[in-house]
């Protein structure tokens, strides 16, 4: 009757009906729709029938019922978990000869009647069979056991915190190698350096290949060729610069380049503008020039800001920040009537010992 009348209602009139036997009427399937306005209902016999299955708002129109059967039916192996909630006033249960599923997912169940055994007589508990797992198969749902079956084995949960930690681990690693790149890499150079014998040159008066490593953005070598090079390489006194262009070593990896280029030199002049502090490569120069003032005590590092920089730019150098604060800086000068006082300012900072005094070491 309910699996193809969908829409039926035989019992919509009787809403006093207290006691409901629909045992024997072969059904598959059970909708909640026949027992809308059946509240009143306290008896619900569905015994020898042929149901898989029961929706939870099945129970939900029938809040009041005292006794449930639903033995012999062959086909249910689950209850619906929800459903049994609405079941508050229950007080007798026959499921004996039913195809349970005793498996992990239906421990709920398990819970729910050693729970309920104190205000629920359970028929035949005895008789509750297991058809799953098959180390339960031929036994009932008394012999149950949650841990046997590894119903609370955590070492999936184990696992997924271990990867997350793991996770979390090589998150804050790649944040913190980022951070600290160049350090990194400055580190990685000198434990090099040092295995193929290279040791600190601390010594002033020892013979260095450039006067000055320039560190400049490329949009900058215009000025570099047509402006530095002529005043600092052929006129007055002159001084050897070390320029990627003309002196770094063809094929050799830049960052070799740069930092041999940098060891071999006195001293490194950043040619300091807003697009060379955007530089990944610019800000690697004034990092090894740092840490080599850090590492050394060598004072090597000579500013010139070839135009006005705001403070938001510098957010990025914080070392070069305290450089400014601490020893005097050069600026390109807007008018021609100073650029001679510059460049042989710049002159005087390149023939300046490499030795700072102590409180300047950043």
């Amino acid at each position: 009757m309910f699996a193809h009348e969908k829409t039926s209602r035989p019992f919509a009139n009787l809403t006093t009906l207290e006691v409901l036997d629909l045992s024997y009427n072969n059904f598959d399937t059970m909708t909640s729709l026949p027992f809308e306005n059946l509240t009143n209902l306290t008896s619900l016999y569905l015994s020898f029938n042929r149901i898989s299955t029961i929706p939870d708002s099945l129970f939900k129109c029938i809040p009041n019922l005292r006794k449930l059967r639903l033995n012999s039916n062959r086909k249910l192996g689950k209850l619906p978990e929800k459903g049994l909630g609405f079941l508050r006033n229950l007080e007798r249960l026959n499921l004996e000869d039913n195809p349970l599923q005793c498996t992990c997912e239906e421990e709920w169940f398990y819970d729910w009647v050693v729970s309920n055994q104190t205000k629920t007589l359970f028929y035949n508990l005895s008789n509750y069979g297991c058809v799953a797992p098959e180390r339960l198969v031929h036994k009932t749902i008394l012999d149950f056991d949650a841990e046997a079956q590894g119903c609370h084995d955590k070492t999936g949960i184990h696992l997924a915190i271990s990867a997350a930690l793991l996770l979390v681990i090589f998150l804050v690693g790649v944040l913190v190698g980022y951070r600290y790149r160049w350090y990194i890499k400055y580190g990685c150079f000198v434990i090099k350096a040092r295995f193929h014998g290279y040791q600190a040159l601390r010594d002033e008066n020892l013979q260095k290949k450039f006067d000055a490593f320039v560190s400049y953005n490329h949009n900058d070598r215009a000025w570099v060729m047509n402006e530095l090079v002529p005043h600092i390489e052929e006129e007055g006194d002159a001084f050897r610069l070390c320029l990627d262009y003309r002196d770094f070593v063809p094929g050799a990896p830049i960052t070799d380049n740069i930092v041999n280029s940098i060891y071999d030199s006195r001293k490194t002049i950043c040619l300091v503008t807003e697009e060379f502090l955007k530089s990944e490569w610019c800000e690697m120069e004034v990092q090894m020039a740092t840490y080599r003032l850090f590492d050394e005590q060598v004072d090597v590092l000579i500013l010139v800001f070839l135009e006005d920089i705001p403070d938001r730019a510098l957010h990025r150098y914080q070392r070069m920040r305290r450089l400014m604060c601490k020893r005097t800086y050069l600026e390109w000068p807007k008018d021609p009537q100073e650029k001679a006082l510059f460049w042989e300012r710049l002159k005087d900072a390149l023939k300046t010992g490499d030795r700072p005094p102590i409180e300047n070491i950043i």
